[in-house]
């Protein structure tokens, strides 16, 4: 392996929340993206409807002293319902990371019941925030923070929504999302933008997620919603979250109105691997998707399927061979043959 091969990879398996003195935003590797992804981290207080149990937050950020806010600064109190159209609880717990690699490190794993701070992050400090590292990364790509890194992968891919919790659930998602087109607009990278949803959020109802959507979305713009089981039992045991057909309406509905990708972590949990019946009705719900169900046919991109590559809160879960997740490519493949399947 050479020396920017070696960097490359230790840059992937580095997907830290930190960066600095930042709070909001942080840069990563990334395979998904292929390049630099910029994370913009809005649900720093770690709210979320899932409990996932795959899921970790870097705590190293407790140790960086706070930042001072911009002046005319608004902090949002986190409520139990943020959306009238949400009817789950809402509550801190670790983060959907969906693009991170084990590593020996003793990174350490924040305890689900750990007091947090909840508070959303103001729109203007986020923004000022990415702002201030997309100036950062225009004077040499980040270079001497990712180095030995080759220049090529460190070109700007996307501007991801992502974080510590669910991003949908912030508060001011239409505003920010506003904004981060007005800043792709600006950049001579072009990014994307993206959003990684756990996608309970995305509904009819919920006009002001649809209206962040449609900014998001503007200029090849997409989302990547999560499904990580074919029944509600592993829908349970994974995510901790029991309606699989809300989340199954729900990228459907996504699809039908926007660029969509699936992303599905797979792995060996509390000692059960997912059997082929799991396997089977999982494909079946991603047919369904893709045909659109009661929704128009929709912009369904592509299916990516990786496994557990990092260390986890709940050391009952580890991760599954290439084979089984080339398997269940073959099960969609054979279902559903022009929907591309990407394994990470």
């Amino acid at each position: 392996m050479s020396i920017s091969d070696e960097a490359t990879r230790n840059a992937w398996a580095d997907h830290s929340r930190t960066f600095s003195d930042f709070r909001f935003v942080y840069p990563v590797i990334s395979r998904r993206a292929k390049g630099l992804s910029i994370g913009v981290n809005c649900t720093p207080n770690k709210t979320c409807n899932f409990n996932c149990i795959y899921c970790q937050v870097d705590r190293e950020s407790l140790k960086i002293p706070p930042k001072p806010l911009s002046s005319n600064t608004e902090f949002l109190e986190t409520t139990a319902n943020p959306h009238k159209t949400n009817p789950f609880t809402v509550r801190p717990c670790r983060s959907v990371g969906s693009d991170d690699l084990l590593t020996s490190s003793s990174e350490p794993i924040i305890d689900r019941t750990s007091p947090v701070d909840c508070k959303f992050p103001s729109v203007n400090d986020i923004i000022l925030e990415l702002r201030e590292l997309l100036s950062l990364y225009h004077k040499d790509k980040l270079a001497e923070h990712f180095y030995g890194v080759p220049e090529q992968n460190r070109i700007l891919k996307d501007i991801a929504l992502s974080g510590d919790g669910e991003p949908t659930i912030y508060p001011h998602f239409a505003e920010l999302c506003e904004e981060l087109l007005k800043i792709q607009d600006e950049c001579p990278d072009n990014p994307k933008l993206t959003l990684i949803t756990n996608a309970t959020q995305i509904s009819p109802d919920n006009k002001k997620v649809f209206r962040g959507l449609e900014f998001l979305t503007a200029k090849n713009g997409e989302i990547w919603g999560k499904l990580d089981a074919g029944t509600p039992e592993q829908l349970l045991l994974i995510n901790g979250f029991a309606d699989l057909s809300l989340i199954e309406n729900n990228l459907k509905f996504a699809a039908s109105k926007f660029p969509l990708k699936i992303q599905t972590m797979l792995c060996k949990a509390k000692g059960k691997i997912p059997s082929e019946k799991e396997l089977q009705s999982y494909a079946e719900i991603v047919s369904r998707i893709y045909n659109g169900g009661n929704f128009e046919m929709g912009h369904l991109l592509e299916v990516q399927l990786y496994s557990v590559v990092r260390k986890t809160a709940d050391s009952s879960v580890q991760p599954l061979p290439r084979e089984f997740l080339e398997h269940l490519k073959e099960i969609l493949n054979d279902k559903i043959p022009n929907l591309p399947v990407e394994i990470f």
